[in-house]
């Protein structure tokens, strides 16, 4: 398949980007155990609401995230996504 086709391109990127997410969701998960195991033995809060208020945390950020990305990221895929359905029809 040609290197310089759009589609071939999108799927290598999608599959890095993919495989990056996994490998940084088993890394998050493993650290946020630790650090939950690790704070709990050195304080009086228990493991279970470390987890909790962790876990709150990480969806605010990851909210506050979302916004900033969202309307760049429509930007640059809307195109790319109208020259892979123009690509299909040829």
């Amino acid at each position: 398949m040609d290197k310089n086709n759009s589609l071939y391109l999108l799927e290598h990127v999608s599959a890095n980007a993919l495989s990056n997410s996994f490998e940084a969701l088993s890394l998050a998960k493993v650290l946020r155990e630790e650090l939950a195991t690790f704070i709990s033995k050195n304080s009086s809060e228990k493991e279970e609401d470390i987890l909790k208020r962790i876990d709150k945390s990480y969806l605010d950020e990851f909210k506050r995230q979302l916004e900033n990305v969202e309307d760049p990221l429509r930007e640059f895929l809307e195109p790319l996504l109208k020259k892979v359905k123009e690509t299909e029809k040829s």
